[in-house]
């Protein structure tokens, strides 16, 4: 009988409210008052206790019990320890014992039984008491547990599995993929199935070969499948070491499995990811595809059919480029909890709210349905203190939130279920780019879906999901822990450099092509002073300095660039306008004066002075006309002339910089960063009266930023400083002392 036809009949009452969008085929119903007591008193006592047998038949099944075993149980419930089973079992209980004392006689004395035997009041009301509901964080979900919520992926892989058709489940970790197997396998054993289940982690450690884990996945199968096979099996698998570990699988399979079982064998793959690293992974997953095709084309085949589960692109589980991807599984999507599938989490709330159906959907506002989240949010509400009164709900689930698993999250995040999303973003190659896709998504609250591999792996760590062809954040949750201020964190501990790191490590520190130049050169620097680094990132910083500072084939160009270091370096227009001039200048001559290089720095970084930036129309314009000046020799040049190549031509109104050399104060460059004013005092006296040493402190770090600026009594004074410093050997480096610019000629 239809469940619609006693609905219809007024036997049955609806535990949700319907609307004319719910899906009837999944709300929950129960007797209406009364009508239990009318049913067995309109049938004979025979037909009560065969319908009393058959449900007890189907329970005991269900639990994977003989019947002697579930009676058993039902007379110590109080011995069971697991009480997820108790929980399942307990509401049976109550109504056996209810139809029991109904029919009187011996079966009433049976129900005193277990009155006695469990000290329950089975005359309480049928429905199942909350008290016993409990909610799984982590681990798999149970089967029989009253907390699992059925959702659309288990009809489908239930069905697809049934007719032979191989599937593939692949989702971020704690998304209920292994529950779903495990319900999966107990429906399918209880219609006469065999079925394997094999987790591949269980084979062996990450340094696994194929002979080893072809050999302990050939043992697995004949382990569940309880094959008696003529030798033992180590000794059939070394006899048979001339064939490769696939074929010796193969052949095992003819022998033993072929012969025996003749409906088939399907085989349940869970953490397929373990194995993807490994190098015969792609084989593994060849042999799949190879077994399904020869299954189609022989009658003779052995009928296996596959259900994968893991953290995994489907893309990824063929490796060997000749290998076409694997398409012979049907996909199946395992999304969050939906309100009307999740309305079985409901009941165990009633315990602790006045109204369940209305916290629940504060839950799922938090959550979108995240499994684990949901069950955990579930069960912080079952140890609240006091109930949750009517109308209170979404302050009192918000408060919940906020302290139980926001604030502080890392600390509280027991069961690492935050903690390994963080973990999955922030380490790996191109994490950097996937960490940049998730800013964007935060920022514009979703994207579009392009299927990159950094798009694809963002997926996979269950932070954002893809609806509606776009890419969102899956839940309010995680927004509120990976927010705007923990995504700039992440990204300002990312070496600047570290793609262009990784590739000269893997090129066995030989190509230079991959060493830093210019700008990023200067930012990489800047952004290693204070940093704990590791030795290879100090060597990949110096090699490039050294090799960059080799480019500088005179004093005067090498000149034109220390210069440029006093220069605002978060100024990317600035340092790539520096770079374009030592290019020019490199072109135009090969030697210039002291004077001149300061000319050249002045007039194109001049602008942003106060007052030089109002008088200029295009100050890009103006800068290449200040190049420009530099000219090539010619044939109408007269060497002689003081205005030939040695001198550019420049406007008759020096530019500011020009200056400095009117003052008497020094930059000196290339410090160590423990260099100390006194350290300084004690060079520079040697020349005269040293009246002011500046060290600059980084704002950021706190540290020394590798330079200084050092006043002299006067000019005469400082122009020795530097003539006898410059270039000098100090402390292991060699010294960059040259006249400081005045304030005034660039902004900070």
């Amino acid at each position: 009988v239809h469940v619609a036809e006693v609905f219809l009949g007024g036997l049955l009452k609806p535990l949700v409210e319907i609307l004319p969008e719910t899906n009837v085929d999944r709300v929950p119903y129960e007797f209406l008052d009364g009508v239990r007591d009318l049913l067995m008193e309109s049938v004979a006592t025979s037909t009560s206790i065969n319908v009393l047998n058959e449900v007890s038949q189907f329970m005991a099944e269900r639990l994977g019990l003989s019947m002697d075993s579930f009676t058993a149980m039902l007379r110590n419930l109080q011995d069971v320890e697991n009480q997820d089973l108790v929980g399942e079992v307990r509401p049976f209980a109550i109504v056996t014992a209810q139809i029991l004392n109904k029919l009187g006689g011996g079966y009433a004395q049976f129900a005193k039984e277990l009155e006695t035997f469990n000290q329950i009041d089975f005359q309480a009301d049928t429905k199942l008491s909350e008290s016993l509901f409990t909610y799984h964080v982590g681990g798999s979900v149970p089967y029989y547990a009253s907390s699992y919520v059925v959702r659309y992926a288990d009809k489908e892989l239930y069905e697809r599995l049934k007719i032979g058709t191989s599937c593939c489940i692949f989702s971020p970790r704690q998304m209920g993929k292994s529950s779903l197997a495990i319900r999966a396998i107990m429906r399918l054993q209880a219609e006469g199935i065999l079925c394997v289940h094999i987790d591949l982690c269980s084979i062996g450690s990450h340094d696994l070969d194929s002979e080893k884990f072809y050999s302990g996945f050939t043992y697995e199968l004949m382990r569940q499948l309880n094959l008696d096979i003529p030798i033992k099996f180590e000794v059939w698998w070394k006899d048979k070491n001339f064939l490769s570990p696939n074929q010796r699988l193969n052949e095992f399979i003819e022998n033993f499995i072929s012969d025996k079982i003749s409906n088939g064998v399907i085989i349940f793959l869970d953490e397929v990811d373990y194995i993807l690293d490994l190098d015969f992974s792609g084989t593994f997953f060849n042999w799949i595809r190879a077994f399904h095709e020869k299954k189609s084309s022989s009658t003779k085949c052995t009928h296996l059919t596959f259900a994968l589960f893991g953290v995994a692109n489907p893309s990824n589980l063929i490796k060997a480029r000749e290998s076409p991807v694997l398409n012979i599984a049907y996909s199946i999507k395992l999304e969050g909890f939906q309100e009307l599938e999740a309305l079985v989490l409901a009941e165990g709330l009633k315990a602790n709210a006045r109204d369940p159906q209305a916290v629940l959907r504060e839950v799922l506002y938090w959550t979108s349905g995240q499994p684990f989240l949901t069950q955990k949010l579930c069960d912080l509400i079952l140890r609240l203190p006091i109930s949750i009164s009517k109308g209170n709900e979404k302050q009192a689930i918000e408060n919940l939130v906020m302290e139980q698993i926001i604030e502080d999250w890392e600390a509280q995040d027991e069961l690492t279920h935050l903690v390994t999303i963080r973990d999955f973003l922030v380490h790996g190659p191109n994490n950097k780019k996937i960490l940049s896709i998730y800013k964007e998504i935060l920022r514009k609250s979703e994207i579009a879906i392009n299927h990159s591999p950094e798009q694809i792996k963002l997926q996979l760590s269950g932070l954002v999901v893809s609806r509606s062809g776009r890419l969102q954040i899956f839940n309010r949750i995680y927004e509120s822990i990976f927010n705007q201020s923990w995504i700039d964190e992440k990204l300002s501990e990312f070496k600047p450099y570290i793609e262009a790191f990784n590739n000269w490590v893997a090129s066995n520190y030989q190509d230079n092509s991959y060493l830093l130049r210019g700008p990023n050169l200067r930012e990489s620097l800047v952004w290693s002073q204070g940093k704990n680094l590791s030795k290879q990132d100090y060597t990949f910083l110096d090699t490039s300095k050294s090799e960059f500072l080799k480019t500088f084939k005179t004093r005067d160009n090498f000149r034109i660039y220390e210069l440029s270091k006093e220069l605002d370096l978060e100024n990317r227009d600035l340092l790539v306008i520096c770079d374009q001039l030592k290019i020019a200048v490199k072109s135009h001559s090969s030697k210039i004066t002291d004077v001149e290089a300061e000319m050249i720095i002045s007039a194109s970084f001049s602008y942003h002075s106060p007052v030089a930036k109002s008088s200029l129309v295009s100050p890009v314009g103006q800068k290449k006309q200040q190049i420009l000046q530099i000219r090539r020799p010619t044939v109408d040049d007269d060497s002689s002339s003081p205005t030939s190549l040695e001198k550019p031509q420049v406007q008759s109104t020096p530019p500011p910089i020009l200056k400095s050399h009117q003052n008497n104060s020094i930059y000196v460059g290339n410090l160590l960063f423990q260099v100390t004013e006194e350290d300084l005092r004690r060079v520079f006296s040697e020349y005269g009266e040293v009246v002011r040493i500046t060290l600059p402190i980084d704002r950021e770090t706190g540290k020394k930023r590798g330079f200084s600026f050092v006043e002299m009594a006067t000019e005469a004074q400082a122009n020795l400083a530097i003539e006898e410093l410059h270039e000098a050997e100090w402390m292991g480096r060699e010294m960059i002392v040259n006249r400081a610019k005045p304030r005034g000629a660039v902004s900070f």
